[in-house]
């Protein structure tokens, strides 16, 4: 059964790169996973928080997509199957879904989706994660915070101005309850968490948004912000706080 690790979720196209159509990856604790089976209303909600106005699901085999397969490698994850959502929710934790088996786990039946009208109103997409000091997605409420930015991938965060209130912002969007009671810490307190790329992104929350796209924000240019020490990342202590929503659905329910 997988463990999902957070609500990032991604669309890879026949070139292996992330793309606004394509097979649709979910994140999970033994990397990304594919998607057996999806409604219209996961198809919104998956490209909602890519940061797409809405989304469809693309009829026909994974195998012969537009003449390209897109099907997920063998012995690749499955993360889920039959995938249901309203296609408001905030994350994939507030939808439905059943233990893939069977053929799906086989990847025939991988889906594939397109999003439509890219979001003028936030500049970066909602999916976060935590990696650790290996670069890989952290299996613990620890790690370095990244947001996906649309068109350039995931950015650290940079420290100044990250607060308890963008903890808090963050961690719910993360899927946890809390963020830890601790100050929060940059990364030059914890060298080997430390990033390579420079924070593109700034965080300004008071703790009572539902997640980082309601925060005031700063991106790209308008961040000054050393590279590398200033990243926030809490590699030796929590970050998050609470049972993650998405361990705790699958837990209770399979």
């Amino acid at each position: 059964m997988p463990n999902l690790a957070g609500p990032a979720v991604r669309l890879i196209d026949e070139t292996g790169s992330h793309s606004s159509s394509g097979l649709v990856e979910v994140q999970t604790a033994n990397g990304h996973g594919t998607v057996c089976g999806l409604d219209q209303g996961a198809a919104d909600t998956i490209c909602r928080l890519m940061g797409f106005q809405e989304g469809s699901v693309v009829k026909g085999a994974c195998s012969s997509i537009h003449g390209h397969n897109l099907c997920g490698s063998r012995g690749m994850p499955v993360a889920m199957q039959q995938l249901s959502c309203k296609g408001t929710e905030q994350n994939l934790a507030q939808c439905q879904w059943v233990v893939p088996r069977g053929e799906c786990l086989e990847h025939f039946h991988d889906s594939v989706v397109e999003c439509h009208g890219g979001s003028a109103s936030s500049s970066f997409r909602t999916a976060l994660r935590l990696v650790d000091a290996q670069g890989r997605p952290s299996q613990s409420s620890s790690g370095r915070l990244e947001v996906l930015l649309q068109g350039h991938g995931w950015s650290p965060v940079c420290s100044s101005g990250f607060g308890i209130g963008s903890a808090a912002a963050a961690c719910k969007s993360l899927g946890f309850a809390a963020v830890d009671g601790n100050p929060v810490h940059s990364c030059n307190e914890d060298e080997d968490i430390c990033g390579t790329a420079l924070p593109q992104v700034q965080l300004l929350c008071d703790g009572t948004e539902p997640d980082v796209s309601k925060c005031s924000q700063k991106v790209g240019d308008e961040v000054f912000c050393a590279p590398h020490e200033n990243d926030v990342a809490r590699a030796r202590t929590p970050l998050c706080t609470g049972r993650h929503r998405l361990q705790h659905w699958l837990q209770s329910t399979c």
